[in-house]
């Protein structure tokens, strides 16, 4: 007799996949509306991953997540283009029990976000376009180059130390590295040829990440005149300590404006909210939440301390926070305001106005 093999068929089920990315290996945990199956590790691939579900679950509905890393968007877009529904996460999202924490391993955070997503617990986060993905590398580049000359200042001046070097006050330029205290460091002599060996290495690696900075800012330049910047940026160098590149960086960070549909969600993107403590009667307010985008957050501080100094309103508002608050809290407010008269003028398309109190 012909035995009539029958293969199983999921068309119409839902299945939930959690994958923990890492550089050399993924770990994938599937679940059913059921069934939870034992996690597994997988090369790195993302047509394998397909593959293997389309193998394994014909003709079932996926939805997969996984947490926003070092890996980016790629696997994102892949899975998109593929027709698979895709979730990208912020690992803060992600409920976490005290056990889980202590006891940390791929399966079971694999495992937890299968589980998660199959209860609607997880939330999203806004994936940008491809263009505004690359525009945000040249601008995180940026800084990155202005981090690295910071260290290699700190390495040439900690050099200067070890051999018990003091900068003479006719070439000491307060820190601002002029082009005749580098020149003098160019002609110092250490008491060792192998050690002004090493000064001379040092500076021509100083020479090099000035030269990187330079080129950066002239590719930042251009951006700054595309298009689809240009505009928005002339209005945003309205606003009290908000100069070109600034004005890039927040265009670039926070993507089009309309996604934030209320200035308290803008805020707590940035990370301009206090956290909160409410328990009975109590209610308390502490420090800044960690959550938030620093460079952003940092940005906004520094224009606020211009910004009180040009507009007369906000000066004002400065000076009575004073009265009940210390400078830093105070300044904090005074950037939460300068952030939602920034959100006025991108939305509107006016320029900013001093000395308007509301």
């Amino acid at each position: 007799m012909t035995k009539v093999r029958k293969k199983v068929d999921f068309k119409g089920e839902k299945i939930y996949v959690g994958i923990d990315v890492h550089k050399k290996s993924w770990t994938v945990a599937v679940c059913t509306e059921h069934t939870n199956y034992r996690p597994f590790n997988m090369e790195p691939k993302p047509e394998s991953l397909v593959n293997y579900l389309r193998t394994n679950y014909p003709g079932a509905e996926f939805i997969c997540a996984y947490e926003v890393g070092f890996s980016g968007y790629s696997l994102y877009e892949y899975l998109t283009e593929e027709g698979i529904c895709c979730l990208v996460v912020n690992p803060a999202d992600i409920p976490t029990t005290s056990w889980e924490s202590e006891f940390k391993n791929d399966q079971r955070d694999a495992r937890k976000i299968a589980q998660c997503l199959r209860s609607g617990q997880l939330r999203p986060i806004h994936i940008p376009s491809k263009q505004l993905q690359g525009d945000r590398s040249l601008v995180r580049f940026r800084r990155q180059i202005r981090k690295d000359l910071v260290r290699q200042k700190s390495r040439i001046r900690s050099l200067l130390m070890f051999y018990g070097i003091q900068v003479p006050d006719e070439v000491d330029s307060k820190g601002r590295w002029s082009e005749r205290f580098r020149h003098w460091l160019w002609n110092l002599e250490l008491p060792k040829p192998s050690a002004s060996k090493a000064l001379h290495l040092q500076m021509g690696m100083l020479e090099y990440i000035r030269g990187m900075r330079n080129n950066t800012n002239s590719h930042l330049q251009q951006l700054s005149n595309e298009q689809r910047y240009i505009d928005l940026a002339d209005l945003l160098q309205t606003v009290p300590g908000v100069g070109r590149h600034t004005a890039v960086k927040i265009l670039v960070e926070l993507g089009d404006i309309k996604r934030f549909p209320t200035l308290d969600q803008l805020c707590s993107h940035v990370g301009l909210v206090p956290a909160s403590h409410n328990s009975g009667e109590n209610v308390r307010q502490g420090r800044l939440t960690y959550r938030g985008h620093r460079e952003l957050r940092t940005m906004l501080v520094e224009a606020a301390w211009t910004a009180i100094g040009v507009d007369p309103a906000l000066e004002r508002t400065y000076q009575e926070l004073k009265k009940r608050m210390i400078p830093p809290k105070a300044i904090i407010r005074i950037a939460r305001k300068l952030l939602a008269r920034i959100r006025h003028v991108l939305l509107t398309g006016e320029p900013y106005e001093k000395g308007i109190i509301a």
